[in-house]
């Protein structure tokens, strides 16, 4: 669903900061090399029938991993379980306006990109089961589904792991003069990572094709973000250090992501250059179902939300 147009718009883009606090100043930021970008593209708004595409995705997701959180619980098999319940948004909202000519590259928590990407619920169930007829042969589990012909390229299980190879990718796309771009997420913890800023630097200093998505629910299992990050709540801003553009977006709002990813994507695609783009979300539950889930929840929601509730 190819949201921007890169012809000479009718009329000006009109950014609003979404309602959010601090979390959300500065939301879109640019070098000054991009300072013409806002000037060559229109949003087109999902339509009607677009927007219940984009909820049947979210559901779709949603039931497949509480489906399978019961067969976990009832200790049919044996092994880590990584949710993403809550951060639907965030894949959907960013992945409905890729086209074919898209990679995709994460880390450990990989369900909702899996089925969104294309793969069907059959084989990443049997995957989770460790039979044959899963997307790994059964050998990956719940942190390395993978897809070649759809262009996903894992799950992968070591923090930040992914973000070399999602360069990677970028770097061949580019050196093979193909279309498209890698799209890469990391959770923020990743960007704590030295190999991280190493494949950020290369990044910029290639001008490489590729979208660098954080995101960021506040928890490193049940660390707070402010404790190793000096810069917590705005992650993005390591973007100034390889003098990249870097937009923050609302992972609770589906339509500002979708706007904001279209975007970082049609100026990566115009551009071939690197962006990071943080989005603000929030998970249900812990880092895996075996983490203590309950004791999450609550000093999440104390130090996120406050008394609001989520």
């Amino acid at each position: 669903m190819s949201s921007y147009k890169e012809l000479a718009p009718k009329k000006a883009i009109k950014w609003k900061n979404v309602e959010g606090g601090s979390l959300f100043e500065d939301s879109v930021h640019f070098p000054l090399e991009y300072s013409f970008a806002k000037k060559f593209f229109i949003y087109d708004e999902p339509s009607s029938k677009e927007k219940i595409q984009l909820y049947k995705q979210m559901i779709r997701v949603r039931y497949f991993e509480l489906e399978f959180s019961k067969i976990f619980k009832q200790g049919i098999f044996g092994q880590y379980l990584m949710l993403s319940l809550g951060q639907e948004v965030s894949v959907v909202g960013i992945m409905s306006t890729l086209s074919k000519d898209e990679h995709v590259i994460t880390g450990h928590r990989d369900h909702a990109q899996a089925l969104i990407s294309g793969m069907s619920m059959n084989e990443c169930m049997a995957e989770l089961m460790g039979k044959t007829t899963g997307c790994s042969k059964g050998k990956g589990g719940t942190m390395h589904f993978f897809s070649p012909k759809n262009k996903f390229w894992g799950g992968h299980g070591i923090v930040g792991s992914q973000v070399p190879l999602g360069t990677g990718i970028a770097f061949a796309l580019k050196y093979q003069k193909r279309k498209g771009c890698c799209i890469c997420y990391m959770g923020d913890r990743s960007i704590n990572q030295g190999a991280v800023h190493e494949a950020l630097n290369l990044a910029s200093l290639w001008k490489l094709p590729i979208i660098f998505i954080i995101e960021n629910n506040n928890r490193s299992i049940n660390v707070n973000e402010i404790r190793p990050s000096e810069t917590a709540g705005h992650l993005r801003l390591r973007a100034k250090n390889y003098n990249m553009p870097y937009i923050a977006m609302n992972g609770h709002n589906l339509y500002d992501v979708h706007h904001k990813m279209s975007f970082a994507l049609s100026l990566v695609r115009r551009n071939g250059n690197p962006l990071i783009a943080e989005v603000f979300t929030y998970r249900y539950a812990g880092n895996s179902e075996n983490i203590l889930n309950e004791i999450y929840k609550k000093i999440t929601i104390l130090f996120c939300f406050g008394k609001k509730s989520c």
